[in-house]
């Protein structure tokens, strides 16, 4: 049966989704008398996850209007203590939530998503999620860097933009890992509005970024540190 029930927010509205939910159960737990008591408490933990979304959404100072869900998805895993995993849904993209602010599956390349909007929307909902704030912190130049294609080097050279989606890494090594590993790319620094990133990967030390946006992004500077 689907059940559906809705939080309204002035930028989206995030749906609770249990389709699937009871038979998911039913395939997880080995008696049935627990199956309700299961689904009830997977439930209520889906209503809690959706005011936690609710408010990341509201934080974020542009949202271009995809639309929103949370649902669990049971491992199916005989058990007498089953557990469920929290999924977020921003149009057609999801991600992972595993515990407080550890977030997995974060889906990073273009083709996975149906617009430029629902990037945006998806990669700041996860920035918004891991670090409360940080979409609307506009004024904060971060140093990043990226790993370029040596054909592309005139586009970059004295740019003031540059494109949505394009990944970059706070480490500079990183980013001269990822040349050596890919081959004919230079290595850019560059500095860049935190409100026009998302972080999609935090490796303590390392952290991974994508530029956001429905067109190119503007930027402060940016500089050719390592040429191939």
């Amino acid at each position: 049966m689907l059940v559906r029930e809705f939080l309204m927010l002035e930028s989206a509205r995030v749906a609770i989704d249990t389709t699937g939910l009871t038979d998911q159960v039913m395939d997880a737990v080995p008696l049935e008398e627990y199956v309700d008591e299961f689904v009830n408490k997977f439930t209520s933990e889906l209503r809690s996850l959706a005011m936690q979304v609710q408010s990341a959404v509201d934080r974020i100072p542009r949202w271009f209007g995809s639309a929103v869900r949370v649902k669990m998805q049971v491992p199916r895993e005989w058990s007498e203590q089953p557990y469920a995993i929290p999924q977020v849904y921003v149009g057609s993209a999801f991600f992972t939530i595993l515990s407080d602010r550890d977030i997995e599956d974060v889906l990073e390349d273009k083709e996975d998503f149906r617009s430029p909007e629902e990037m945006a929307d998806y990669l700041h909902l996860v920035s918004e999620m891991r670090s409360p704030g940080s979409t609307s912190r506009s004024d904060r130049i971060i140093t990043l860097y990226t790993a370029r294609p040596v054909r592309d080097r005139s586009i970059y050279t004295n740019a003031s933009t540059v494109p949505p989606g394009i990944f970059l890494t706070s480490d500079p090594e990183d980013a001269m890992g990822i040349a050596a590993d890919s081959g004919g790319r230079d290595v850019w620094e560059l500095g860049i509005k935190m409100s026009d990133v998302a972080q999609t990967l935090d490796r303590g030390k390392v952290g991974w970024y994508q530029v956001v946006g429905t067109s190119p992004v503007p930027i402060d500077y940016i500089q050719l540190i390592h040429n191939t």
